[in-house]
C-alpha cells in the first residue's frame, strides 16, 4: 500500500502540510503529488514533518495552525521514542524490536508502522476519513487523546516505558521518505510494516481512557509563605520542559502549568518569560490566561497532569499535590523569616499563622522554638501560656480510626449465593451496592464502588477448550440480571467496561476497582461459587454424552447468539402421532433417504467418517421441503433448525459449527446467489468439516468452527453440472426422485412436523450410545456393494446403517426385519446414485470438444474468420489458445483437461529432443505458424491437406 495515498487519498478540499526544522518552514499543498514532491526536495537536508490530520484550505504558508484548523481525522497515531543519544529520557524501549513486539501484542493492529530513525510511529487508519465539523471535532479529539492515554498506560504498566503525550490533532510526525538529521547522521524515515487493517471509531471504544476530571482545588495560602516561581522551576520537571523543549509542550500542559505559576509571587513575569521561548508565543494570550488563573485561584494538581498524560511525572510524584506547592516556603524557612525580624509583638506571635508553626518548631526545631519563647517573654506572654497554646495546636491533629472488617456471609434478597462471604475490605448490600473501605492518611475512608450489588454467581469451564467464564449477577431496574463473561474480560480493567452495555455497574471511573473487587471475591469464595461445565455448540461430549440430550451432569450453553437454536431442541406434541407419519414416510424411498440422513448425522463422529452431503432434487411440489422438515423434527423444532442457501459462507460455517453433529438442513438450492457463493464453494466449504481461519477485529484469530455431520439439501436442480470438478461429485450424494408422491399427504407432513417433534432424537441416541458401529458398518457396506466401483458406496452404507438402527430403536422393528429393509433401501439408493453419477471431468470435456468441433466446422476452413484450426484427413488441428478459451468459457479447467487428453490418448503426442512427451505441435495455419492440438477425429473435409507438421 502506498503510505500517502492510503492516508490522504480520500480527503478532498483540504491541504497537506510539510514542516521543516530547524528553519521552521511551513508549506501547505492541495495535492498529494505536490506534497510528496516537496518532501523529496527538502527531506534530505532538513528534518521534515507532516500532519497526519490534513488542514483546511486557506492557511497561509508559514503558519502551522492549530487543532481547530484540521479538516479530516484520518487515523489515530502514536510516537514511541527508542532509547538513544537522541533522547534524554531513559525509560524507553531499548530497540525497535521491543517496540514492534509491544505493538504486535496490542489487540488492534497498526495499519502502518514507520521507523523514524530514533523511534517508531504507528498509524491506525479509519476505513473512511472523518470530515471534522463543530459537531464532531471535540468527540474526535477526545478519542485521539483517550486512545493515547490507553497506550501510555499500557506501555508503562507492561513495559515500564514512558510514551510522549503527543495525541493532539495538530501534532506533526516525521514524513515518510525524508531523512532524520537529529544528531547529524542521516537515517531514512520509512514504512517497515503494514496491515490491511482499517477501523471504525467504535472499534477503539474499548481502548480509550477517559480524561480524569480536572483536579483543581481552591488554593488559599497566606501570602507570607509564597515564594518565587523560580522555586517551581527548580523542582518541577514539567515546567523545565518550557525552557528546554518549548515546542514540545502541549497546550493542555501549558494551561495546567499556567494555573500554578500564576499564583506565585512573581508568577506572571516569569511565565511570560518562559512562554516567550515557544515559536508561536502570544504575549496577549499568555497575559489573559494568567489573569484568568489568578482570578480562579484553582491550580491543576500533579495527579491531573500525570493521569491526563500531559507529562510523564516520576512514579510517586514530587512530594507535592500541585506544582504551586513547590513555591511555598518550608516551615523551617517560614520560621527563619519570622525570627529574622528585629522584634516581634504579642499580636504577631499570637497570629494564627505563627501559632500554626509552633507544633512543628517544638518537635523539629528546638533552637528556633526557644527563640520564639524568648520573643514571647519579651512581648509580655507567659512561658506557661505559650506552651499551652503550642500544646492545644498540637492536639488538633487527626487521629486514625481503627478498621477491622472481617468477611461475613453475603445476604441479598432474591438470590442464593451458597454461603458466599464478602471479601475483606468490602461490604455488599441491597441498599448501597458494593462499598470498599481503605485508609487514607490514617483515616478510614468509605467509597461506593458500585451503586447496585454485583456478585459472581457461577463459574464455568468450556468442555472443548478449557477456557473459564463467570456468570455475573447484578441488580438492575429492580430485578436480578445475569451475564456470562470470560475471565479475561471480567478481570481486565481495559475490557471490563464493555459490560456496561449490558447494564453491569462499571465505567471507566470504577473499572480498576471493579476488577480488584471481582478478583478478591473469587479468591475469598473459591470453594463456594458453584462450578459447572459449559459448551458453545451441540453434539457429542466424549463417548457417553451428547448435548443437550444425554448428560451425566449439568452443562450450560455459552453463546446467547444461538439461544433460539438451543431452545428449539425440545419435545413438543405427541410421539405417537410423529411415529405414525415416520412409518408412512419410510415407505417412500427418497423420503426415507432424507430421514435416514438425519439419523446418520450423529453416527459420523462415532465412525470417524468425513462430512456426508446428500442432495435430493426434483420438480416443484414433490414433497422435498416437507420431508426435510420432518427429518429435522427428529431433533427439535424444524422451523428453527432449518436453514437455506440464501446465506453467506460465514453464515453457513457458523451454523454448521454450532450444530456440530446434528444435521444441517438447507432448503431450496435455487435461491443460492451464485455470484456470491457457487455450489462448488458450498460443497468444498461444508465438506471440509472446518471453517476458514479469520482474523478477529480486536486482533489475533477467531476460533475456527468445526463440524462432522450430515448436510441435507434439496432443490429443483442438481447441485453439480457438467463442468463441476470431480472432487465435488465425489463429495455429494445426489439423488433424483420424488420424496412424497401425494401432495395432500405432503401438506399433512408439513403440519405434523411443526406440531410434533423432538422425541425420536433422544430415543435414538440412548440406543446407539453404547453400540459398537464399526463392524456393522463394514457388514452393511459389503451387503449393498454390487461389485461396481462407485464413489458413494460409503455414504449409502452410512444411510443404510442409520436406517437400520432407527428401525430398531424408534419404529420398534425386529433386528431381522430392520436389517433386511435397510439392505434393500441401500441398494435402491445406490442404484439411483450410480444412474445420476456423471462421467469424470476429462471425459465430459472431451465430449464437449467433439461437439464444439462439429458445431464450428466452418471455422476450420482455410479462409475462415475467425479461424479455430484446420481439418485434415483423420485429424482435427485446434489452435491451442482457442481450445483454452472454449474450455474455460464453459467451466472446464484447461490445465487438467490438457493433461487428461494427453494421458488418455485423446490427442496425438510426440517426444521432443529431450525425450519429453509433448501434445502441442507447431503448424502453419493461414500463413502463420501457431501451436495446435491434434485430435485424431475423422471429419469429412472438402479442402486439400496442407504441408506436414513442423515439429
Amino acid at each position: 500500500m502506498d503510505f500517502y495515498e492510503t492516508l490522504y487519498g480520500k480527503c478532498h478540499d483540504c491541504t497537506f502540510s510539510v514542516i521543516t526544522l530547524p528553519d521552521k518552514g511551513v508549506r501547505h499543498f492541495e495535492t498529494i503529488a505536490s506534497m510528496r514532491e516537496e518532501i523529496g526536495r527538502v527531506g534530505d537536508t532538513r528534518n521534515t514533518y507532516i500532519h497526519p490530520w490534513p488542514r483546511r484550505k486557506g492557511i497561509k504558508d508559514g503558519v502551522r495552525g492549530d487543532s481547530a484548523d484540521t479538516m479530516y481525522a484520518t487515523c489515530l497515531f502514536a510516537d514511541i521514542d527508542i532509547k538513544s543519544e537522541a533522547h534524554r529520557e531513559q525509560m524507553l524501549p531499548a530497540s525497535r524490536v521491543e517496540v514492534l513486539s509491544f505493538l504486535d501484542a496490542f489487540p488492534l493492529k497498526a495499519t502502518f508502522t514507520v521507523f523514524t530513525g530514533h523511534g517508531i510511529h504507528a498509524y491506525w487508519l479509519f476505513d473512511e476519513p472523518i470530515h471534522l465539523t463543530d459537531a464532531n471535532r471535540d468527540k474526535m479529539e477526545k478519542l485521539l487523546a483517550g486512545f493515547g492515554r490507553c497506550l501510555m498506560k499500557k506501555a508503562k504498566d507492561e513495559r515500564g516505558w514512558r510514551i510522549d503525550p503527543v495525541f493532539d490533532p495538530a501534532r506533526m510526525l516525521r514524513a515518510v521518505g525524508s531523512m532524520n538529521l537529529k544528531i547529524g547522521e542521516k537515517i531514512p524515515c520509512e514504512v517497515i510494516a503494514e496491515n490491511e487493517a482499517f477501523y471504525k471509531t467504535e472499534d477503539f471504544h474499548a481502548y480509550v481512557l477517559d480524561a480524569p476530571k480536572p483536579r483543581t482545588e481552591e488554593f488559599h495560602v497566606d501570602e507570607r509563605v509564597m515564594g518565587s516561581a523560580e522555586r517551581i522551576m527548580e523542582g518541577c520537571a514539567a515546567l523545565k520542559q518550557m525552557t528546554e523543549q518549548p515546542d514540545n509542550v502541549s497546550e493542555p500542559l501549558w494551561h495546567a502549568l499556567c494555573t500554578n505559576v500564576a499564583l506565585a509571587k512573581d508568577g506572571e513575569e516569569k511565565f511570560q518569560e518562559w512562554s516567550s521561548l515557544y515559536s508561536h508565543y502570544s504575549p496577549v494570550e499568555t497575559r489573559n490566561k494568567l489573569r484568568s488563573a489568578r482570578k480562579a485561584n484553582k491550580p491543576c494538581t500533579c495527579r491531573y497532569i500525570k493521569d491526563c498524560g500531559l507529562f510523564p511525572c516520576p512514579d510517586g510524584g514530587c512530594g507535592v499535590k500541585a506544582p504551586i506547592v513547590l513555591a511555598l516556603y518550608t516551615k523551617f524557612e517560614q520560621l527563619e523569616i519570622i525570627l529574622g525580624k528585629d522584634t516581634l509583638s504579642a499580636e504577631e506571635l499570637l497570629d494564627p499563622y505563627v501559632v500554626g508553626l509552633l507544633p512543628y518548631a517544638k518537635e523539629n526545631c528546638p533552637a528556633e522554638y526557644s527563640r520564639l519563647k524568648l520573643a514571647a517573654k519579651k512581648a509580655g506572654i507567659g512561658m506557661r501560656d505559650f506552651d499551652r497554646i503550642a500544646k492545644k495546636e498540637e492536639e488538633k491533629r487527626d487521629v486514625g480510626i481503627p478498621f477491622d472488617a472481617e468477611p461475613e456471609e453475603i445476604k441479598l434478597k432474591g438470590i442464593d449465593l451458597h454461603g458466599a462471604m464478602t471479601p475483606k475490605g468490602y461490604r455488599i448490600t441491597m441498599e448501597y451496592g458494593v462499598e470498599s473501605f481503605y485508609f487514607d492518611e490514617g483515616a478510614l475512608v468509605s467509597s461506593n464502588l458500585c451503586p447496585e450489588p454485583l456478585v459472581i454467581e457461577r463459574r464455568m469451564e468450556n468442555i472443548d477448550n478449557g477456557t473459564e467464564r463467570f456468570e455475573l449477577a447484578y441488580h438492575r431496574s429492580h430485578k436480578w440480571k445475569r451475564l456470562m463473561v470470560s475471565r479475561a474480560i471480567a478481570l481486565n480493567k481495559s475490557s471490563v467496561v464493555r459490560l456496561a452495555d449490558h447494564g453491569v455497574p462499571v465505567s471507566t471511573d470504577n473499572a480498576d476497582g471493579v476488577v480488584h473487587y471481582l478478583s478478591r471475591y473469587e479468591a475469598e469464595n473459591d470453594k463456594k461459587i458453584p462450578f459447572v461445565r459449559s459448551i458453545g455448540r451441540i453434539g457429542w461430549l466424549g463417548e457417553k454424552e451428547f448435548y443437550p440430550y444425554i448428560l451425566e451432569s449439568p452443562v450450560e450453553y455459552e453463546d446467547k447468539d444461538d439461544a433460539a437454536m438451543i431452545a428449539a431442541l425440545k419435545e413438543q406434541g405427541s410421539f405417537e402421532t410423529w411415529l405414525k407419519f415416520a412409518r408412512a414416510l419410510r415407505e417412500q424411498t427418497y423420503a426415507r433417504a432424507i430421514l435416514a440422513a438425519s439419523f446418520a448425522s450423529v453416527l459420523l463422529e462415532k465412525l470417524k467418517r468425513r462430512v456426508a452431503i446428500i442432495h435430493i432434487w426434483h420438480s416443484s411440489r414433490s414433497g422435498k421441503t416437507a420431508a426435510l422438515k420432518f427429518a429435522l423434527s427428529v431433533w427439535g423444532d424444524p422451523m428453527k433448525l432449518m436453514g437455506n442457501f440464501n446465506s453467506t459462507a460465514v453464515g453457513l460455517e457458523r451454523r454448521a459449527g454450532t450444530l456440530r453433529h446434528l444435521p444441517l438442513g438447507l432448503d431450496e438450492l435455487q435461491v443460492l446467489n451464485e455470484r456470491r457463493l457457487s455450489p462448488s464453494m458450498v460443497v468444498y466449504s461444508l465438506g471440509n468439516g472446518y471453517g476458514k481461519t479469520r482474523g478477529a477485529k480486536a486482533g489475533g484469530l477467531q476460533e475456527v468452527p468445526v463440524w462432522r455431520n450430515a448436510i441435507i439439501s434439496t432443490g429443483e436442480q442438481p447441485l453439480t453440472n457438467e463442468a463441476t470438478m470431480d472432487g465435488v461429485h465425489s463429495r455429494v450424494l445426489e439423488l433424483y426422485g420424488q420424496p412424497i408422491s401425494d401432495a395432500d399427504f405432503g401438506r399433512k407432513v408439513h403440519q405434523a412436523s411443526e406440531n410434533h417433534y423432538g422425541f425420536a432424537g433422544k430415543v435414538y441416541l440412548e440406543h446407539i450410545v453404547d453400540t459398537d458401529l464399526s463392524d456393522e458398518f463394514e457388514q452393511i457396506r459389503e451387503s449393498i456393494d454390487d461389485g461396481e466401483q462407485g464413489v458413494h458406496l460409503d455414504t449409502v452404507a452410512l444411510l443404510a446403517l442409520a436406517d437400520y438402527h432407527a428401525g430398531i430403536s424408534v419404529c420398534g422393528e425386529t433386528k431381522r426385519k430392520a436389517w433386511k429393509d435397510a439392505i434393500s433401501f441401500g441398494k435402491r439408493i445406490l442404484t439411483n446414485a450410480k444412474e445420476n453419477e456423471p462421467e469424470d471431468v476429462v471425459d465430459r470435456a472431451y465430449d464437449f470438444v467433439t461437439d464444439w468441433i462439429a458445431a464450428n466446422r466452418k471455422r476450420f476452413a482455410q479462409d475462415a474468420i475467425p479461424c479455430l484450426g484446420k481439418i485434415e484427413p483423420g485429424k482435427v488441428l485446434v489452435i491451442a489458445t482457442e481450445l483454452r478459451r472454449a474450455l474455460e468459457d464453459n467451466g472446464f479447467s484447461y490445465t487438467k483437461c490438457r493433461k487428461g487428453f494427453r494421458d488418455r490418448g485423446y490427442v496425438d503426442t510426440f517426444e521432443d529432443s529431450q525425450g519429453k512427451s509433448r501434445s502441442q505441435y507447431l503448424r502453419n495455419i493461414q500463413g502463420v505458424n501457431v501451436r495446435v492440438f491434434c485430435f485424431p477425429i475423422q471429419v469429412e473435409n472438402i479442402y486439400p491437406p496442407d504441408e506436414d507438421f513442423l515439429t
